[in-house]
This record gives structure tokens, C-alpha cells and sequence, in this order.
């Protein structure tokens, strides 16, 4: 039968709870009026009022000496969300100096023409959210079709204009007034190039037709614009949480997550949009596979290799930060001590063993045939036993190392992070294997792989930002390369995995509509 021809069956995810979109869509869209809120409070035009920053250092004044400023008359002139914070936690918590308070005073102290670039830019948050909902609803998309082509031109010209207001705000600001410094203003400038990249791509291939392709490069670059949503909402979450920490320290975990969660929910809209629409007339999961696909597996053996020899010098050959004269000069002296600590044992020569199976094994996956992949009984064994193993490891290594703060930098997040990704791929290998759908399991497969073996792209990356002299100083000794590199080895994984999707046999199998 021919492949090209459209089954009548839907796949099985032809419709995603109404229920759940429902939610998203209220987490999207109220987080869009918080935006236009904080927007508001900075804009000359919709709040033309004098003195704020002068009325944001008092009130830093009187939270760093206990005073509670939630719901006083000077507290209106900031946005809904921190006050909302400073009722849940305390105004000490989000009010006081080890907050983002400096940074709100800054917006108030600019100069009238970044005041009015910056909250324009904050504003348009509310038409991102609400218009790139509903691109991604499928009920919506299509029941309502030139309906949602109408919203996907505004969505468009909301997002270049974003972005390109936030690269006059990146080059007429030091990156001393940037939230988080360095590496935030490192992050941000990911944020800007991934959404022109993105929805370049993504206007390419709708001009070609090529619907899967556009769908992708959409979601992509939506995970671009929920690294704000999902920022926000880790720090209201967290705050009752801090237990003594400040809001800067518990900050820290979001700039080490926050890509790779931003960038995984692109991804899952990508999947759920390509799983709502109906299959291709094929019985085989892999079929249509290109010479980019085959170079794409054969590949994974080279880069699983490098991987794992870098994660080998890093926990034996040269272990840890102490062994590396790179790796001290990215990350403060007290942090790089406090995570040595966990190589005092035997955990880093099993997890090198078992890392050393998981990427063999996952490399012979990932190249095998779809005849083949249905006679193994060994391979995925193994698999899923080392990333078991692998996964447990990372989250030891999580715990023990901690909570984040101003003296351990990140701590125990980047390991739990990357552990609690891996075991959460590596069940959706399981299952895809179980019901044998082998090309959702080999793209699944990178991602899991990718996760296993962060660590060795965390040294790799620390190498390369310390070779090009990437951090500046202070910000260097303050872990800001640390951070940056730890952040950017879990977006890694999700990165490339979403693009690995968007061109995969796996997609080419769905009349993506």
C-alpha cells in the first residue's frame, strides 16, 4: 500500500483531554496578564507616576529590617506577581536586597525610550501566550482554520517584534542591571537567537507546505517563550519552599532547569499536535527513513564514544574540579570543593561502567532495523537496567549534594535534574518497546542517551567557555561558567532531540494537520 496514502484510523492520541488543554491554556494566558501587568507598571504611558525607584529602594529598606510591605500602599508599584510572592513567602524573601528588587529599580530609573521598549516587550507576552495556545490547540487549529492562520500571522510579528526589542534592551543595558548577570544575559541571548531561528524556519517551511516541518519549528520556538511562563511559576512555587534560602539562591535552580523544561514543553506540543493526527497508510514504524536518518544513527556511535571518554576524565582520569585548572577557574573555589566531594567512592567507576552500556546499547538500538529491533530480547534489557542504575546515580549525587546556594552554586541540581529527565525518557523507551512503536523508541532513545551522558557534555562545555574566555569577570569566580555550561548540558539533550523529531521517519509517518 502506498505510503503517501492517509489511513482513516487517527493515531493513538488523536485527542489530548480538553480537560488539560483547558489548563494549559489558563496557565499560558494567566501568565500573559501578569506580564502585561508588569509591563504596565513600567510603561510612561499607562503609568506615567515619578519617584518609583526611589519608592523600590525604600521598600528593600524596610523588608531587609522585617517590615512586611505586602498589600502597603508603596508595594502597588510593583508587579502583581512579586507581591504575590511576598504574601505567600515573606516581604523579606522577594522584597529585600537578595531579590530581584535591583533589578525592578533599574527599570524604573531608564531612560524613558528603554522604559517604553521594555514594557512593550513585557506586554506582547499576553498576545505570545494567547495566540501561540491557540496555533498549538488541535481542536482549534482545525475547526477554525483561518481563524488560527489570522492568530499565526499575529503570533509571528508579536514574536519578531519581541525579540527584536529585547536586542535593543541586550545591547543598551550592562549586564550588571540584568537579572542574574551574566548568565542570565547569556540566556537570554539563547532565548532570541532560538525564536529567529525557530520562526524563520517555521514561515520556510509553511511557504514549502510542509506542515510537520512548520508544526516543528513553531514549537520550538515556543519553547523559547515558555522559559517566562515556566519561570515564573517555579519561582512563586518555590517560595514556600526556600526554608531559610534566599530568593536569589533558590533562583539558582531555575537558571540551570529552566532551558530544558522551557524547550521540553515545545517538544511535547510538537508530539501531541503530530500524535492528534491521523497515520499514514504504513505498517512500518520506520519506513521513509532518508540517508540522514541512517547517518543521523550511525553517528550516535561517535558521539556517544566522545561523551563517554569525556565523562571518563572527568570522574577518573582527571577527576573532578580539583584535577582541571579549567574547570577552577569557572566555578567559585567553595563550590568546586563541595562537589568533589561526591567522588570519594566507587559510584563514579560504576557509573562509567554503566554508562558505557547504556550508549552501546542505545547506539546499537538506534541503528538496528525495524526486522531486527523485533528479535532482540538482550539489548533493551540491558538498556533499561544501565539507565536505572545511571538515573539512581545522578539522583544520589543529587541529594547529596544539596540545595543551591551563593556558596555551593548549583549544588545538587544539575544531577537531579539530569536524573530525573533520564528515568522519565527511559520509561517512555520501555513502553515504546513493550508495544513495539520502534520509531517513537529511537526518538525517545536520544534523549535518554543525551541525558546519560550530560556529565560528559558538562565538561566539554566548561573546556570550551573556558578556551574562549566566554564569562568575564567578576562574573566568572562568581560560577556564572558553571551554571551556564550546566544549564546548557541539560538543553543539550531536549535541543537536539526536538530537532531529531521534526525531520524524523517517526513524523514522516503522520499527516500532520
Amino acid at each position: 500500500m502506498n505510503h503517501s496514502q492517509i489511513s482513516n484510523q487517527p493515531s493513538a492520541m488523536s485527542r489530548f483531554s480538553p480537560f488539560l488543554w483547558g489548563l494549559t491554556g489558563l496557565f499560558l494566558i494567566t501568565y500573559g496578564l501578569f506580564a502585561f501587568n508588569a509591563g504596565s507598571k513600567v510603561s510612561p504611558i499607562l503609568n506615567p507616576v515619578t519617584g518609583a525607584d526611589d519608592t523600590v529602594a525604600y521598600i528593600v529598606e524596610q523588608a531587609n529590617n522585617g517590615t512586611q510591605m505586602a498589600g502597603t500602599a508603596e508595594a502597588e508599584v510593583l508587579p502583581a506577581w512579586i507581591n504575590l510572592i511576598a504574601r505567600i513567602e515573606s516581604s523579606e524573601y522577594i522584597h529585600g536586597s537578595d531579590s530581584i528588587m535591583n533589578t525592578e529599580q533599574h527599570f524604573y530609573a531608564m531612560e524613558e525610550t528603554k522604559k517604553h521598549v521594555l514594557s512593550t516587550h513585557m506586554m506582547l507576552g499576553l498576545v505570545l501566550m494567547a495566540t501561540g495556545f491557540f496555533q498549538f490547540w488541535p481542536a482549534f487549529r482545525r475547526k477554525h482554520r483561518k481563524t488560527h492562520r489570522v492568530l499565526g500571522v499575529v503570533y509571528i510579528i508579536a514574536g519578531f517584534s519581541s525579540m527584536a526589542m529585547s536586542t535593543y534592551y541586550l545591547l543598551n543595558t550592562e549586564v550588571s542591571k540584568i537579572y542574574s548577570q551574566f548568565v542570565f544575559y547569556a540566556g537570554l541571548w539563547i532565548m532570541l537567537s532560538t525564536v529567529v531561528i525557530g520562526l524563520s524556519l517555521a514561515c520556510y517551511a509553511i511557504i514549502k507546505r510542509n506542515i510537520a516541518v512548520h508544526l516543528g519549528w513553531q514549537a520550538f520556538a515556543f519553547g523559547s517563550f515558555l522559559t517566562a511562563p515556566i519561570q515564573r511559576l517555579y519561582w512563586i512555587g518555590m517560595a514556600p519552599l526556600s526554608d531559610g534560602a534566599s530568593f536569589n539562591e533558590m533562583n539558582i535552580v531555575m537558571n540551570v532547569t529552566l532551558f530544558a523544561q522551557a524547550f521540553l514543553g515545545g517538544y511535547i506540543l510538537f508530539y501531541l499536535n503530530r500524535e492528534s493526527s491521523p497515520l499514514r497508510n504504513s505498517t512500518n514504524t520506520l519506513s521513509g527513513s532518508s540517508y540522514a536518518d541512517e547517518l543521523k544513527a550511525y553517528g550516535s556511535y561517535a558521539v556517544f564514544f566522545v561523551v563517554w571518554l569525556l565523562a571518563a576524565v572527568f570522574y577518573i582520569v582527571a577527576p573532578g574540579f580539583a584535577a582541571n585548572d579549567f574547570m577552577q577557574q569557572q566555578a567559585p573555589a567553595s563550590a568546586a570543593l563541595w562537589h568533589d566531594a561526591i567522588l570519594n567512592s566507587s559510584l563514579p567507576a560504576l557509573l562509567l561502567i554503566v554508562l558505557a552500556a547504556l550508549l552501546a546499547t542505545a547506539a546499537r538500538l538506534l541503528t538496528a532495523t525495524p526486522e531486527k529491533l523485533q528479535k532482540m530480547w538482550l539489548e533493551p534489557k540491558v538498556l533499561l537496567a544501565a539507565g536505572a542504575v545511571t538515573g539512581i546515580i545522578f539522583l544520589r549525587w543529587g541529594w547529596q549534594l544539596g540545595m543551591p546556594s551563593h556558596t555551593h552554586s548549583l549544588a545538587g541540581v544539575f544531577y537531579t535534574a539530569a536524573g530525573i529527565f533520564l528515568i522519565w525518557f527511559l520509561a517512555m523507551v520501555a513502553r515504546a518497546i513493550h508495544s513495539q512503536r520502534f520509531g517513537k523508541m529511537k526518538e525517545w532513545l536520544w534523549f535518554a542517551s543525551l541525558f546519560a551522558a550530560s556529565p560528559g557534555v558538562l565538561y566539554g562545555l566548561l573546556y570550551v567557555v573556558n578556551a574562549i574566555n566566554l564569562v568575564p569577570e567578576p562574573y566568572r569566580q562568581q560560577g556564572h561558567g558553571y551554571q551556564l555550561a550546566a544549564g546548557a548540558a541539560l538543553l543539550v539533550p531536549v535541543f537536539f532531540g526536538h530537532i531529531f523529531a521534526i525531520y524524523s521517519a517517526e513524523t514522516k509517518r503522520y499527516a500532520v494537520n
